[in-house]
């Protein structure tokens, strides 16, 4: 099975240094931490990624918890913590654990505090004070509730996704609905159910997602090149998708990652 593997940009952009674990298992893509400046008026976006994000925000003045829901376009962040421990979840994972529909949380944020799994575990999330600790205390919490909530997964979806990623999400809703001996409309329903997104939306982001990757990479020289490798027909086109995604046009991203030292804020630990 093939994980998507996502980034948030914005996050690395305003801090000094942004930590991610790896995880791509257990519907956890990522889990991941940072500092924010809370008196700089940097504006965070949190873009579409195709997952929910879980955010604990820490200071002195206390500590707490919001789940940012799927996104079909980017969405302002202002940070009012100092510091931030973040889950980046799979939806079709997470939102049978709150007993929500997905498109009840696409393009929301909700406070998390007093949800019944949540409540049961801040004090040991408020106690702990490094990364590891934070991952030890979430992956514990994620063995004994996540696991075991209701719904859980779709064969049929996880199949899907995966396609989708292996193609770096350029076949048509058609296309893939032929490949599986489904129904384009059925297709749509099931995502539209267990993501909150259509297939189509979910293939853009991971084609996004893709892109960004490269982007980080310095894997293309124009990028005319890249809008045409990644299957846009134009420049124009790739530029319309590309701020809808990330509020920003790809030449203004490509030089935020180059002269914001993007790359080696990046750590990651195993």
């Amino acid at each position: 099975m093939c994980p998507l593997a996502t980034m948030q940009p914005y996050f690395v952009f305003g801090t000094d240094k942004f930590v991610q674990h790896k995880y791509l298992s257990d519907g956890i893509s990522h889990i991941y931490t940072f500092k924010a400046d809370v008196s700089d008026r940097h504006d965070y976006m949190i873009i579409p990624d195709g997952c929910v994000n879980l955010l604990f925000g820490y200071n002195g003045g206390g500590m707490d918890a919001k789940l940012y829901g799927v996104m079909n376009h980017a969405q302002l962040f202002r940070p009012d913590k100092d510091e931030y421990f973040g889950i980046r979840a799979y939806p079709e994972e997470f939102f049978p654990m709150f007993d929500l529909a997905a498109d009840e949380l696409v393009n929301s944020m909700t406070d998390i505090r007093d949800v019944r799994y949540i409540r049961d575990y801040l004090l040991r999330f408020s106690e702990a004070r490094s990364f590891d600790e934070r991952t030890a205390v979430f992956l514990r919490f994620s063995h004994e509730t996540l696991r075991k909530a209701p719904g859980r997964g779709n064969e049929l979806i996880k199949s899907v996704k995966a396609y989708i990623i292996e193609h770096g999400g350029n076949d048509s809703v058609n296309d893939i609905a032929g490949y599986f001996s489904y129904s384009a409309r059925y297709l749509n329903r099931l995502f539209d159910e267990r993501l909150g997104l259509s297939v189509k939306e979910f293939s853009e982001i991971v084609r996004l997602q893709h892109i960004l990757f490269r982007m980080k990479n310095d894997d293309f020289d124009t990028l005319t090149e890249l809008a045409l490798e990644e299957g846009y027909y134009d420049q124009a086109h790739f530029t319309k998708k590309f701020r809808e995604y990330m509020n920003i046009s790809p030449a203004a991203c490509r030089r935020k990652i180059n002269e914001t030292g993007f790359r080696k804020k990046i750590v990651t630990v195993a």
